[in-house]
């Protein structure tokens, strides 16, 4: 290679050392390169921690064979031992050098085995900026010609490793050291927003335990949309979010009810429309009302032989999640019923807040309750833009915070309409609403089928709520497969 040759070579490598994220293929980037530039026919790399030294990759163009991770400790009795413990670079031009050099005999067991002989080797150690090493390159038997095989039988009288071999070895070692460490440090940097993200979220799920292990099925179920996206070859054929992009919905997913921190537990964790205490209140209340009365001869339908009945369907109707005619009428005529004067005190069948909560047409909150429990999706947007997310993960705020808006407008926080909701915006709002018809962890109410739920999403984009090719993907490329999976 000549000098030019080799200085395009020596740019080529550190522009792709410099933009390699990846720890494997970096590692595997190192070792290609120097037993390219340095006409090597085979190779090793070792990386160094808490003094273990890890077998990473290797290459060898004589000889094929299958090659897997080890470890062993750093110590005197090895060559890349002795390379970390003195940091020093090896130009072993024979393999007998070993005995002069570190006292111990080079062990031929592993080039036996598979049908191979090192002849010679340059060992560099990788230093980091603080001078430590925190990894070793073996490079062995140089070669003047590339179409040269070496096997155990062979006898050849190979080319010495050269001072500017060592020396551009060592400077690319050196690049790639530092390059390393630094593509560790972002790795740990990764893993650590990971951890506190996902502690985050079960912190929250175990707060409100009716809702535990949702906000890791929406993140789940979310990307397996999103990947249905990038696979589809019909209408998103031009569609591809990237790793950032997914690494932004996922983290949104995962943290978009941490608003709900703002919300009364009270709130949360309502099962049903007035409290077991508030219940017991009203049932001491109705006793009382039917001794006065009956001591009075004045017994009523609701408060006479029929108290027992209007206490069970008082109770069914607090339970329920949805409103019958017949429950308003009954309702009403309590609410009707003549107040019972007792010792100069009033009392009321039914208050209005205890008849207000009753009155409920679905579900079990109050139409205050329900701001209340909205204001979340605000909350959360407030909590997470207090979080320096960086460029990539810019829209993890505003995309946590979307996930009750509608195509037609009438979501929340936003009121955003289709107009204003990017496809990837779109896909929570559907996740989240199927995860919480199916869920199976929910007291008041037992789990919908597969079937139902999808076919109460296909009402949602009937009404102009979600967007109806994402909810037929979604049904097809991700509840279809679910379900071809577990039936295999």
């Amino acid at each position: 290679m000549n000098e030019l040759s080799l200085l395009n070579k020596l740019s080529e490598i550190s522009i792709q050392l410099s933009y390699e994220k990846d720890v494997d293929k970096l590692l595997q980037l190192i070792l290609e390169s120097c037993i390219e530039i340095t006409g090597s026919d085979a190779g090793s790399i070792y990386t160094v921690e808490e003094n273990q030294l890890h077998f990473e990759y290797t290459v060898n163009h004589s000889v094929d064979f299958p090659s897997k991770k080890f470890s062993m400790p750093v110590s005197s009795d090895s060559i890349s031992g002795n390379c970390v413990l003195n940091k020093t670079t090896y130009n072993l031009t024979s393999m007998e050098d070993t005995q002069a050099l570190f006292g111990i005999t080079h062990n031929r067991s592993f080039d036996e085995s598979i049908g191979y002989k090192t002849i010679n080797m340059l060992v560099i150690p990788m230093e980091n900026f603080k001078g430590e090493v925190i990894g070793v390159l073996q490079l062995i038997n140089k070669k003047d010609d590339a179409d040269v095989i070496i096997t155990s039988d062979s006898d050849l009288d190979l080319p010495e490793y050269t001072a500017l071999d060592e020396q551009i070895t060592n400077s690319l070692a050196s690049q790639a050291a530092i390059l390393l460490e630094r593509t560790r440090l972002q790795q740990d940097l990764t893993n650590l927003l990971d951890s506190m993200i996902s502690t985050l979220s079960t912190a929250l799920d175990q707060r409100d335990p009716i809702t535990a292990g949702h906000s890791k099925r929406v993140a789940e179920l979310s990307i397996e949309l999103a990947k249905a996206i990038n696979d589809d070859q019909g209408l998103y054929k031009d569609v591809l979010f990237d790793e950032d992009a997914l690494k932004e919905l996922h983290i949104s997913a995962l943290l978009h009810d941490v608003g709900k921190i703002g919300v009364p537990e009270s709130i949360l964790q309502k099962q049903n429309k007035l409290t077991d205490e508030k219940i017991n209140e009203i049932v001491s209340r109705f006793y009382l009302i039917a001794e006065i009365l009956h001591n009075r001869n004045e017994e009523t339908h609701y408060f006479g032989e029929h108290l027992d009945h209007t206490i069970e369907h008082l109770i069914r109707i607090s339970k329920t999640n949805f409103l019958a005619d017949e429950d308003k009428a009954f309702l009403n005529d309590l609410r009707n019923h003549p107040n019972v004067d007792y010792k100069n005190v009033t009392i009321e069948v039914l208050h209005e807040h205890e008849y207000n909560s009753l009155m409920i047409q679905k579900g079990n909150l109050t139409v205050e309750e329900r701001n209340q429990i909205q204001k979340h999706a605000n909350y959360s947007k407030d909590i997470l833009e207090n979080i320096n997310w960086g460029k990539k993960l810019s829209n993890v705020p505003k995309l946590a915070a979307s996930h009750h808006e509608k195509l037609n407008g009438k979501g929340y926080p936003f009121g955003l309409d289709e107009s204003r909701l990017s496809l990837i915006e779109r896909i929570m709002p559907i996740i989240d609403i199927y995860d919480a018809l199916t869920a199976t962890d929910r007291p008041y109410k037992p789990a919908m089928s597969k079937e139902k739920a999808c076919a109460i999403l296909g009402y949602e984009v009937e009404n102009g709520s979600l967007d109806k090719h994402l909810v037929e993907l979604f049904k097809k490329q991700v509840v279809g497969l679910r379900e071809e999976e577990h039936a295999s």
